[in-house]
Order: C-alpha cells, then structure tokens, then sequence
C-alpha cells in the first residue's frame, strides 16, 4: 500500500460514506459504531498492505460482510437474500484471509 496509496481510497471512501450515511441513524450507539468501524477499516488496510491479493480481498470483503449488517440495523436496508449476502461475503472473507495468513 505504500507503494500505490492510492488502493486505500476505496476503503476510505466505504467508511466515510457508511459512517456519514449512518451517523444520524445510530442514536446512542454512535460511538461504538464509529469505533468498531474504524476498527474494521483498520483490518482492510492492514489486509491490503499485506503484499497478499488474498489478504487483501479477504479484508475488504470482510467490510463488506459487516458493512452490509450495519447497513440494515441502523439503515433500515432489507436487502433480497441479505442473509446469504453476508454469510456468502464473511465466509468467503474468513477463507481468503485464512488462505493469506496460511501462505
């Protein structure tokens, strides 16, 4: 990632637009909603910065998994299948970084 910074934009841009899109959503658990996410935007980039496509998808995946769930907590998105949208996308996730980390 050092070396092509930009591949971190996405990510950025994910966290930004989620966290502003929930931010009046979120009610008492506003913090603990920015916290846990920024955690997991931590986790992506470090996945990304891991020299692994594996990793990497694996990470950003994995935000995605939990990013969808946010979503129809507090966002009210009801997505068709969104059960199997986010076991599909965590499970996956978990495979790729296990695979990354295995490597």
């Amino acid at each position: 990632m050092r070396a092509q910074p930009v591949l971190a934009v996405p990510h950025l841009a994910a966290f930004g637009a989620v966290n502003a899109y929930l931010w009046k959503r979120t009610g008492k658990d506003r913090i603990p909603v920015l916290v846990y996410s920024a955690a997991l935007l931590a986790m992506s980039l470090a996945a990304l910065d891991s020299g692994s496509p594996r990793t990497a998808a694996g990470g950003a995946l994995f935000l995605a998994s939990d990013t969808l769930l946010a979503l129809e907590k507090f966002g009210g998105l009801h997505l068709p299948a969104h059960e199997g949208l986010v076991m599909a996308t965590y499970t996956s996730a978990q495979a790729l970084l296990a695979c990354g980390a295995a490597a």
